[in-house]
C-alpha cells in the first residue's frame, strides 16, 4: 500500500469569522455543526499531483481502495512510474491484462506528469516559485489536467486558502440547497451564471478554500440537519 506524506491544514475561528463577515452568514452556525475542518494535505507536490489524478471522478472510499493497490515506487520516484507504466502497456499489449487499475486516459496523463519530473522540465522549487495562474498555465499543459484537478491540487498540495471549486459537483450541489434551488428547474446557463455568483464572492473573503471545506462537509450531514440550511444563502 502506497504511504503517501501529509500535514494538516487546519480552518481557524478567524477564518469562520471572515466569511462570516464577507457575506456567508450560515458559516458561523455551520462550523458549529461542523467544528473546525481540518483536511490533509500533501507534504510532495510530485506525489500531491499523482495522488490528485488517481482521484479524480473516484469516490474516496474507491479512491483509497486504488491507494492500497499501488506500489510505493508511483509516488516517490517518477521513473518507478515511468517503468510500472511501461509494464503495464506491455500486459496490456500481450495479454489484454491490466497491471495498473486505471482508465487508459488516467494512465496517460500519469505518465506525461512522470516524464515532466523525470526530465525535469517540472520540479518542486520551480512549481512553489510560480504563482497560482502560472501553474495553472504549466500544469494544463498535460492532457487530462484540467480546471478541477488545477483547483484540488491547489488545494491540497499548495495550501492556497483561495480556491473555490465551482467545478466540482459536491460544491455545486451545497451552493443549489443553499439557494434552495432545484437543479431540474433551471437551465445550465442559470446554474452557470449562480456558481460564478459564488466564486466571485467567495473569492473577495480571500478564504474560498475554507469555505468549499464546509460546503462538502454540509453534504455530508444528516438530511434533517441539511434542511435548516435550505435557501440561507440566496444570492439575488
Amino acid at each position: 500500500m502506497a504511504n503517501l506524506d501529509y500535514s494538516p491544514f487546519c480552518v481557524q475561528e478567524s477564518d469562520i469569522q471572515a466569511l462570516s463577515l464577507s457575506g456567508f452568514k450560515f458559516m458561523e452556525r455551520l462550523a458549529c455543526d461542523c467544528g473546525l475542518i481540518e483536511r490533509q494535505c500533501f507534504n510532495y507536490i510530485y506525489q500531491g499531483i499523482i495522488a490528485t489524478i488517481i482521484g479524480q471522478q473516484l469516490s474516496d472510499k474507491a479512491y483509497q481502495a486504488i491507494l492500497r493497490k499501488l506500489p510505493q515506487s508511483f509516488f516517490n520516484s517518477p521513473v518507478g512510474l515511468i517503468c510500472s507504466i511501461k509494464e503495464h502497456e506491455l500486459s496490456l499489449e500481450k495479454n489484454g491484462k491490466r497491471i495498473i487499475p486505471l482508465s487508459n486516459s488516467k494512465v496517460a496523463t500519469l505518465k506525461g506528469v512522470a516524464h515532466k519530473f523525470a526530465s525535469n522540465v517540472w520540479n518542486e522549487y520551480q512549481l512553489r516559485k510560480l504563482n497560482r495562474s502560472g501553474r495553472a498555465e504549466l500544469l494544463s499543459e498535460v492532457k487530462g489536467i484540467g480546471p478541477w484537478t488545477i483547483n484540488m491540487i491547489e488545494m491540497f498540495v499548495f495550501k492556497n486558502k483561495n480556491v473555490f471549486a465551482k467545478n466540482d459537483l459536491g460544491i455545486k450541489k451545497a451552493v443549489l440547497l443553499l439557494n434552495d434551488v432545484d437543479e431540474s428547474e433551471c437551465s445550465p446557463k442559470e446554474i452557470a451564471a449562480l456558481m460564478d455568483k459564488y466564486e466571485h464572492l467567495a473569492l473577495q473573503s480571500s478564504r474560498a478554500t475554507i469555505l468549499s471545506f464546509y460546503l462538502w462537509a454540509l453534504n455530508s450531514l444528516d438530511k434533517e440537519k441539511q434542511e435548516t440550511y435550505y435557501g440561507s444563502h440566496k444570492l439575488n
